[in-house]
């Protein structure tokens, strides 16, 4: 399982409501961590495909969240740096790595 938490921050120009998270994970050899390589988010750069999406009710206000993304049974995970991508409305609003030896 690969876990990513972070803190969505207080926008006050951002308009309240429901919104869908969505965590990218990248593997050391560029393909994408899903379970559905074909479901796929609209960003600024294009489409592109995700691993994981979460929704949450943001009031313009501070905001900690965890995403946990289930690797399937038989999937060995590469030694090596991934990225970890977090995009809302289109936005990249996180980005972090880290390293499995």
């Amino acid at each position: 399982m690969i876990k990513a938490c972070m803190t969505i921050m207080e926008n006050r120009i951002a308009k309240p409501g429901t919104k869908e998270i969505y965590m990218v994970v990248i593997t050391p050899g560029g393909n994408i961590l899903s379970d559905d390589p074909a479901t796929t988010i609209m960003t600024e750069d294009g489409p592109q495909p995700y691993s994981l999406k979460r929704e949450i009710e943001y009031q313009n206000s501070n905001i900690d969240l965890c995403m946990f993304s289930e690797i399937k049974e038989g999937v060995d995970l590469q030694a090596g740096a991934y990225i970890v991508k977090v995009y809302c409305d289109k936005a990249m609003i996180g980005k972090s790595t880290f390293t499995l030896k």
